[in-house]
């Protein structure tokens, strides 16, 4: 099993706040991945950091080989276009339909033809089940569940190998919850995509993951899948579990 990513001794400090003080977790190739803590654990801080949209002060994060400690700016944007990131409030420009917020990365980052990226706008709209008309709608115009494919459609524009979900289905009633993480699963086994993920929803946690770190006083509390984790003594993670009512969701 291919390495993919590996955080390996991270120390981030925000407003002279220690979030994570040697955190370390890989991620194989191919896995749908879980980011898993309580509130304030410094999950999306870890997320920013492997985005490079954060920073960090000491560790590692190696990322499809790279070292993001030590990378060009040339490297930076080229990691930039392997992987897509779908944030918790969709973040769509408001001002753009659905296919001008996809359009906006492929006018971007390739020379294609204006009719082979309409060809890709609509195959990506399909490919997260929105039905064609949704392309020329506006992000206010969408519901919850429609705004959140409309995200990940857009996460999908430039094929990416890494897909980092936050909280893909915070907001979402059960069904469109369970509806989306099937989405989740078959984009990755249609793809071949890793999917690293931050969610509290322990449908998606029973369901969806393959393996997962907990993160807790700044450092891996446990990583392995849901079988590993659950049989783990340590009363952080007891904890995390016992306040997501895990137990009453099997």
């Amino acid at each position: 099993m291919k390495l993919l990513v590996k955080v390996k001794d991270l120390v981030t400090i925000l407003g002279g706040r220690i979030i994570h003080d040697g955190l370390s977790f890989s991620v194989n190739e191919g896995e749908i991945f879980g980011i898993l803590g309580g509130s304030g654990s410094g999950k999306s801080t870890v997320l920013r950091a492997m985005t490079l949209l954060g920073k960090f002060q000491k560790g590692n994060i190696e990322i499809l080989g790279y070292d993001l400690g030590h990378i060009t700016d040339e490297v930076s944007n080229m990691l930039r276009l392997k992987w897509g990131v779908l944030f918790q409030s969709g973040a769509l420009f408001t001002s753009l339909t659905v296919a001008e917020n996809i359009e906006v990365i492929l006018k971007e980052h390739t020379n294609l033809s204006p009719a082979l990226i309409n060809d890709i706008i609509r195959l990506k709209i399909r490919m997260v089940g929105l039905p064609d008309y949704t392309a020329n709608l506006y992000p206010r115009e969408l519901s919850g569940g429609m705004k959140k494919r409309a995200s990940l459609a857009r996460a999908l524009a430039m094929d990416p190998k890494i897909l980092f979900l936050d909280e893909p289905t915070s907001g979402l009633d059960p069904i469109g919850a369970r509806a989306f993480d099937e989405l989740i699963v078959n984009l990755r086994n249609m793809l071949g995509l890793t999917v690293i993920m931050i969610t509290h929803d322990p449908d998606s946690i029973q369901t969806v993951l393959d393996r997962m770190v907990i993160i807790g006083d700044g450092k891996s509390l446990i990583e392995g899948n849901l079988e590993q984790v659950k049989i783990s003594t340590n009363p952080l993670v007891t904890k995390f579990f016992t306040k997501l009512d895990y137990n009453n969701k099997t």
